[in-house]
């Protein structure tokens, strides 16, 4: 029974057969859930167990995308010593080294570093595992990186291109181009829109050229190329953020978005990971483009999906970005919500990028406070947005440009005092907007349509 699962797995793998792999899914339940009425040994029973979570780990990291689901199973696999002893080396050190990849994206930061360090010194005994501890040094600098250790992250990165640079084979252009997505992204969520930003571009586009996928189809409404793939759906996705943060070329990455949800649509529509991030990055294109209603209904289709994908501690950026389209929508309560949500998380990963959209939460709360008459409320987040902001903008900006806010007083905290909350809520606001046209220029759309306008509402 094993091997015909095994031999079925194997085939829809190789033909990308995802909605048998679906259709697989409720049958490999219903045999877990009737193991025990099985008539073979207490042995066999467990080992048929940890095959069939191992399937159906796998179907879920790799085809529906569904990582809490597959962080479960893999976990109990890991966890049952007594009984996985028959894993192979290989099958074993696999395993470890995606639990970490899974651990990562939900944001389970604790295990990371143990499980592929694991991972790795399995790979010392296995022959021909360059491939796997490449993966690991990238899963390695993605965890620094999300630690904003860009020295480190950068560090290992590029020891994943050393190691996977010595195999000569077509099968490593995977590893390669998320190698370069991850190096993007370590430059745009460090340097943001600084010049040193630049390289976030570059290498986002050689990890698009790495799987031959600069073309764009979805306007040509044609069948796809073979090699065109997920991976590359992905890499456009991820080249959108740069797009959207580093030039806020909103044409540019509505284009890209549209191109990675055509061929998610085409390759693999049950990606519920792609799906969820494709979505939440069209609802802030949407967003600065102020088509806010269709905005508000992609960002909240990005959090549902995601939520139930990845779980609630992964969304938490895509809740910032709904409070502003429910503020500017007047939806002030709905939008404090989403604040509270972000706010009761904490700031569980670390970037400039992060740092940034976390402290845009007290300028979010604070305004609402205001527009509900709940002054001291509002006083008490922009004393903390004043707090952090100030220790943003001295490790970001210019030194010269940080040192004239300083000594104009922007980020100045005045006590509540009811004799004159107009007057000082309305310079918070007033310094709010210096602060953010420091950071992203005065003719940014999120400067231009949002804070510019709330000093005058």
């Amino acid at each position: 029974m094993i091997r015909a699962i095994n031999n079925f797995y194997q085939e829809c793998t190789k033909n990308k057969d995802i909605s048998n792999l679906t259709l697989l899914i409720p049958h490999l339940n219903s045999l877990l859930n009737n193991t025990q009425n099985m008539r073979i040994s207490s042995k066999y029973k467990s080992k048929f167990k940890i095959e069939l979570y191992l399937t159906l780990g796998y179907i879920h990291f790799k085809w529906t995308k569904n990582l809490s689901i597959a962080h479960d199973y893999f976990t109990f696999i890991l966890d049952d010593k007594d009984n996985n002893n028959f894993l192979s080396t290989k099958i074993t050190a696999a395993l470890l080294r995606d639990l970490c990849k899974i651990n990562l994206t939900m944001n389970l930061l604790g295990e990371v570093l143990s499980y592929c360090d694991k991972s790795n010194e399995l790979c010392k005994i296995i022959p021909s595992s360059e491939p796997i501890i490449a993966d690991n040094y990238q899963t390695i600098g993605t965890f620094y990186r999300k630690n904003n250790n860009f020295k480190k992250a950068l560090h290992s990165f590029m020891q994943a291109i050393k190691v996977i640079e010595k195999v000569k084979s077509d099968d490593t252009k995977n590893i390669k181009s998320e190698i370069y997505v991850q190096l993007s992204h370590l430059y745009f969520m460090y340097y943001l829109n600084k010049k040193e930003g630049k390289m976030a571009e570059v290498y986002a586009l050689k990890a698009l050229e790495t799987l031959n996928g600069v073309e764009l189809f979805y306007l040509k409404n044609k069948p796809l190329p073979s090699h065109v793939t997920c991976e590359i759906a992905r890499n456009r996705w991820k080249y959108s953020e740069v797009l959207i943060w580093h030039y806020a070329d909103y044409d540019a990455a509505y284009r890209n978005l549209l191109e990675a949800e055509y061929i998610m649509n085409k390759e693999c529509p049950g990606n519920m990971h792609l799906k969820g991030r494709i979505f939440g990055k069209l609802g802030e294109v949407l967003m600065r483009t102020n088509d806010l209603f269709e905005a508000e209904n992609k960002t909240s289709e990005a959090i549902n999906i995601l939520s139930i994908a990845l779980g609630d501690n992964t969304v938490w950026t895509y809740n910032v970005k709904r409070a502003e389209i429910r503020i500017r929508l007047g939806q002030f309560n709905e939008a404090y919500k989403d604040c509270l949500k972000v706010l009761k998380l904490g700031l569980i990963e670390r970037s400039k990028f992060h740092d940034l959209v976390y402290y845009m939460t007290f300028y979010h709360s604070a305004y609402i406070q205001y527009k509900l008459k709940n002054y001291e409320d509002s006083v008490k987040y922009f004393t903390d947005f004043m707090k952090n902001m100030d220790d943003f903008c001295k490790d970001f900006l210019d030194s010269k440009i940080y040192l004239s806010l300083k000594s104009d007083n922007i980020f100045a905290i005045t006590p509540y005092n009811p004799d004159k909350i107009n007057e000082d809520l309305k310079g918070y606001l007033q310094n709010s907007f210096v602060i953010y046209s420091a950071i992203f220029g005065k003719q940014h759309p999120f400067v231009v349509d949002y804070i510019a306008k709330n000093i005058d509402h």
